[in-house]
């Protein structure tokens, strides 16, 4: 490990924004991507799929299996990328379940859960990301330091089949808009990446490719780092 190694970290990697936004850091620079997710036999998927697509350069990707909804995994997950990682210099949250959870009758574990995943496991996610954030901006002053969260319209146009998500993920808007509050202006760029709409290969606007294309200009263009959120939407 290197201090002056560029490190992604994904929480919620998968086969669509997770690994896209992966493979394009990559593509730009960050030497080190660790991928999380659930699930470990796609993890490897994920892991052979970015380096496939990164051949031809110095890339390390690791792979850490974590439960958004279950502290516990989230506190065990947290320990094994600080054996990982030296500096972080960019973290991608990107955990939520889609799920049909129609009004009266979606059960309240159903709720918790996703208000855990998505909420609960930001909030301890950013706990330990942000001192790590604002130790990369004291340190090089060059870098970019960021918390970047996937969301969507939910919070401004719920939606009653998927009424569990719309209600977890406008509190997550708040969580998000709270931490950008206080801690954007001390070095570290907090905000979200807004996908209103389906994602799909095969759609203008919103395929991953395209997704992870915005992500990185979010993160990367100086005009982009006093902002909260920028949107997404099909042509």
């Amino acid at each position: 490990m290197s201090s002056s190694e560029r490190t992604l970290v994904v929480f919620g990697s998968g086969p669509g924004i997770g690994q896209a936004v992966a493979y394009h850091f990559a593509s730009q620079g960050f030497q080190h991507l660790v991928l999380l997710s659930r699930n470990p036999e796609r993890l490897q998927e994920d892991r052979r799929a970015v380096l496939d697509t990164t051949k031809g350069r110095e890339v390390r990707v690791d792979t850490v299996t974590i439960d958004l909804s279950s502290e516990s995994s989230v506190h065990n997950a947290l320990a094994q990328i600080d054996n990982l990682v030296r500096n972080v210099e960019v973290v991608l949250y990107n955990g939520a379940r889609v799920a049909q959870t129609p009004l009266f009758k979606t059960t309240s574990d159903e709720i918790l859960k996703d208000f855990k995943t998505t909420t609960i496991g930001l909030y301890l996610v950013s706990q330990w990301a942000i001192p790590k954030l604002q130790a990369r901006a004291g340190d090089s002053p060059g870098s970019k330091p960021s918390l970047i969260v996937t969301s969507g319209f939910l919070h401004r146009e719920p939606m009653p089949a998927l009424f569990s998500l719309s209600l977890v993920k406008t509190a997550q808007r708040n969580l998000v808009q709270s931490l950008h509050m206080v801690f954007n202006n001390g070095g570290v760029h907090i905000g979200l990446v807004l996908v209103g709409g389906i994602v799909s290969p095969d759609a203008k606007v919103l395929n991953p490719r395209n997704i992870a294309n915005v992500t990185w200009d979010f993160y990367d263009n100086e005009a982009n780092q006093g902002k909260l959120e920028v949107d997404m939407v099909e042509a």
